[in-house]
């Protein structure tokens, strides 16, 4: 089973826009990113959308030494 049906409240998405607003970069920084599977999307039809949970572990995970 999988685990969206397991969680309680509605986790809201975040676009391409408001993801690489969050992050201080570019739609296209973004976009790369999610190609060289450095940070996980969702596909909604043709769309790309975030979890915030995501772009913080994304964040976590990059911290500058």
């Amino acid at each position: 089973m999988s685990d969206h049906s397991q969680r309680s409240k509605p986790v809201r998405l975040l676009t391409p826009q408001e993801a690489a607003a969050f992050l201080g970069v570019s739609v296209r920084t973004v976009q790369r990113l999610v190609s060289a599977s450095d940070l996980r999307a969702v596909r909604i039809s043709k769309s790309m959308r975030f979890r915030m949970d995501d772009l913080l572990h994304f964040v976590d995970r990059n911290d500058w030494p």
